[in-house]
């Protein structure tokens, strides 16, 4: 089984345990807890990822920054991947329990990348008038790239839906260079 399935799979456990005891918030943030200690610490990933290092001692690395910080159930998934030797999966599982929980929330994350640094109320109009498109919630990150021109780009799951200036002008240079004069 490779890495990817079997992080999905823990966080899948996770979450549907979670939502059996009505801690699902609570399972949020303790995940995001550990998401953001492992983007904090590189070396943590990397020595929960070291042959050399023995899987008694990652356990004790983990339970060191983990155990007071998070609740019994995350506490007994870090054993179960512990005694299974897969603390290297960790980070993943995290970001794969916050991806499941976002599906069973009906939240869609969407990233908008804009040309100018937008006001709160242009965002929220956005954003506002995508989620009545797509049925959904959404959590959204606002990026500006000045090489866009004008306009926006929506990204979300694999789709980009690109409205700017530059794409705009793309189009119609391969447009021109395609008809022969």
């Amino acid at each position: 089984m490779t890495s990817g399935i079997a992080a999905k799979r823990y966080a899948k456990g996770l979450l549907q345990l979670a939502i059996e005891q009505n801690t699902v918030n609570e399972q949020l943030k303790d995940m995001q807890f550990i998401r953001s200690t492992f983007k904090d610490s590189k070396g943590l990933q990397i020595a929960l990822s070291s042959p050399v290092i023995k899987d008694s001692k990652k356990q004790e690395i983990v339970e060191q920054i983990f155990s007071a910080h998070v609740s019994a159930l995350t506490n007994r998934l870090i054993e179960v991947m512990s005694r299974k030797g897969r603390l290297d999966l960790l980070n993943a599982t995290t970001v794969n329990f916050e991806n499941l929980h976002n599906e069973y929330a009906g939240i869609l994350e969407v990233t908008l990348t804009t040309a100018f640094e937008l006001e709160k109320s242009q965002v929220d109009s956005v954003i506002a008038e995508f989620s009545k498109v797509v049925g959904l919630k959404i959590k959204s990150n606002v990026i500006v790239d000045k090489s866009l021109i004008g306009g926006l780009t929506l990204k979300y799951r694999d789709t980009v839906v690109d409205g700017s200036v530059r794409n705009k002008l793309e189009q119609l240079s391969q447009s021109l260079q395609s008809q022969t004069v």
